[in-house]
């Protein structure tokens, strides 16, 4: 039973985009909507019983190390509410901008270039699957007490987190038999290859194209 993980209350994910949305979507819209998926974010993993039951230090840790999986995560969940192919072409105007200005290094060109093109692979590839929340949830999970993280002092002498992953790997296994159609046998595969992909993005990138212009040069860490 995946409950005592996530309890049912905890399976949806909330994200409160802004209310006045300009005609035309400028990369300060765009930097204040990833403030709030970050921040809705952070607010999910933080009802977890079994986060909450972490000491501060580990908390901090977990989430640091993996906080631009979750943001990729919830981002991708919340496409549809965010005009998402709008924020990406915002995101690449204002990137192209900053190439004629030549206010980027050639390699910093190639990482942004590179993550916005991953991105929306991601994205696209997620909605072609049809994640449903449920899924999310459990794929948040396992990113959160990914075999790095559990293995982190004094973490690593905890039983109690050790069968986290293969609970909710059985969970998740179960939900798809019940939910899905039988002909989609290779569901629980492609879900869980999602967590490499998701590995695969820069954080220093993400908080270029999404914070730099409400942060500057503040690191999310």
């Amino acid at each position: 039973d995946l409950d005592p993980l996530i309890p049912e209350p905890c399976v949806p994910f909330s994200l409160q985009i802004p209310n006045v949305v300009p005609a035309y979507l400028n990369l300060h819209y765009t930097c204040e909507t990833g403030s709030r998926l970050l921040f809705s974010s952070v607010i999910w993993v933080s009802k977890l019983p079994v986060f909450r039951s972490l000491p501060d230090d580990c908390q901090v840790q977990i989430l640091r190390s993996c906080w631009t999986e979750l943001f990729v995560l919830g981002l991708a969940q919340s496409a549809p509410q965010l005009a998402f192919s709008t924020i990406v072409t915002s995101l690449v105007n204002c990137f192209k901008a900053a190439v004629v200005q030549e206010k980027l290094t050639a390699a910093r060109i190639k990482l942004m270039a590179d993550n916005i093109s991953r991105l929306c692979d991601f994205v696209q590839n997620i909605q072609r699957i049809g994640v449903d929340d449920y899924e999310f949830a459990v794929l948040r999970l396992l990113l959160l007490f990914s075999t790095d993280n559990i293995r982190r002092e004094p973490m690593r002498h905890s039983t109690s987190l050790e069968g986290i992953q293969d609970i909710a790997c059985r969970c998740l296994r179960v939900h798809i038999d019940q939910s899905h159609h039988p002909s989609q046998s290779d569901r629980f595969a492609k879900l869980l290859l999602k967590l490499p992909a998701l590995r695969t993005f820069n954080a220093n990138t993400m908080e270029d194209l999404f914070f730099a212009n409400l942060i500057g040069q503040v690191q999310i860490d």
